[in-house]
């Protein structure tokens, strides 16, 4: 599945065109410059899987042989390992930048704890979900529907339709593929979900007005809350 395109209101007909999508890299030796670390730290957080290996984009150049990053991905993953590695080990620090999901289960009450959700979407998805028990991947889109939802100023029957399409999906997505985007046709709001790999082309009328890549929402939600709720991913011993 490359996306899905929904009207707040109603099922839009759309297709999803494949583009080849080419992101801003950065050269290794740019990396250590731009950084400070040395060639021994990037290869052993490699070893380490703080850095996912697929990151390292091997292409000849005129000197023989270079390695790139995306750029954006790199520079963000570096600066957060500098932060936090002194009060971290380095298996802590790749527990939180596994792509394996958290089997936390999230109580009512555990809700409050997260600054990013706000309390008439924790309270909606209570509702609509007939549960006040959560898991990591629906805290993860509690957080990116509270956050929509305040920076479109949603009104009330917006956000509780656009908690129903979301959260009613939300079994068929990985957190690790996708992106949820918010785009505007004229005066109405609609819901496209893409996988991050294949952004797709967007009609003229439409206009991008939000966007939240989950992957990157989910790693930002394990690092500043590890101590709070001491996350055990799926797969990794304990």
């Amino acid at each position: 599945m490359c996306g899905w395109v929904l009207s707040i209101d109603r099922l839009i007909q759309c297709i999803s065109i494949r583009r080849d999508f080419v992101e801003e890299e950065l050269s290794k030796k740019e990396l250590l410059r731009l950084t400070g670390i040395s060639y021994g730290q990037l290869y052993r957080w490699k070893r380490e899987k703080l850095i996912p290996e697929e990151w390292f984009h091997k292409r000849a150049s005129i000197t023989g042989q270079e390695t790139f990053f995306p750029k954006t991905a790199i520079l963000n993953r570096v600066a957060r390992i500098l932060e936090l590695k002194d009060r971290y080990s380095l298996e802590e620090l790749a527990e939180m930048f596994s792509p394996e999901l958290s089997d936390h289960l999230f109580q009512e009450e555990d809700l409050e704890q997260f600054q990013e959700i706000t309390t008439d979407v924790a309270a909606k998805c209570m509702d609509v979900s007939e549960k006040d028990v959560f898991s990591f991947r629906e805290i993860v889109l509690m957080c990116v529907l509270s956050q929509a939802s305040i920076a479109l100023k949603l009104n009330e029957a917006q956000c509780d339709s656009l908690i129903h399409q979301l959260m009613g999906k939300q079994k068929e997505m990985s957190v690790w593929k996708y992106t949820v985007a918010m785009l505007r046709l004229m005066e109405e709001y609609l819901l496209c979900v893409y996988e991050s790999a294949h952004p797709p082309v967007w009609d003229d009328r439409l206009v991008l007005v939000y966007e939240a890549d989950l992957a990157e929402v989910a790693n930002q939600l394990k690092v500043k809350y590890h101590d709070t709720f001491h996350f055990h991913m799926k797969g990794v011993d304990s």
